[in-house]
């Protein structure tokens, strides 16, 4: 897992696979970036350009290391709440979906929030009948919320608060 840069950003953003590549020291694999990747890199860049602290609160890119290959990214949607919540998304893509990367990737970038004392709660939304999507939250031991606007709340809470 490495937190995207403003120059990983800006690579992604312009579509340079060989620079990217090379930044990355991984392959990147015609599957990535997606197209939701690619339409929130511009607001994400222009987060982290205003606030270099927003660093590890957006996006990740997800590289498996014995094939040293880009197979997703996810992240937050933005640093801790005032009530120490961040929401977690995340996207594998197609060629290496249903390996537990996803679940793995997560439970990494659950564990960094967790790190930071600010973060009490972790939340993540999918639809209720996206069955991959409820069998990693599931995985994170997340429980179950509310279903809201047709997506199902997830949660986690930091031990002992």
């Amino acid at each position: 897992m490495i937190p995207c840069s403003v120059r990983i950003a800006k690579l992604i953003f312009d579509e340079d696979r060989d620079q990217l590549s090379r930044l990355l020291g991984a392959k990147v694999p015609s599957e990535w970036p997606t197209q939701d990747t690619k339409d929130i890199v511009p607001l994400y860049l222009s987060s982290l350009e205003a606030d270099p602290e927003m660093l590890g609160w957006g996006i990740w890119i997800a590289i498996h290391q014995k094939e040293n290959t880009v197979v997703g990214d996810m992240g937050f949607k933005g640093k801790p709440d005032e009530s120490g919540t961040v929401e977690i998304g995340y996207g594998i893509i197609p060629s290496y979906r249903n390996n537990g990367y996803a679940t793995e990737a997560a439970g990494l970038l659950i564990n960094w929030a967790f790190s930071h004392s600010a973060v009490k709660k972790v939340i993540a939304e999918c639809l209720p009948d996206h069955a991959p999507s409820v069998r990693v939250l599931e995985k994170l031991n997340m429980q179950r919320t509310v279903v809201e606007d047709n997506m199902q709340k997830w949660e986690l809470t930091r031990q002992g608060t």
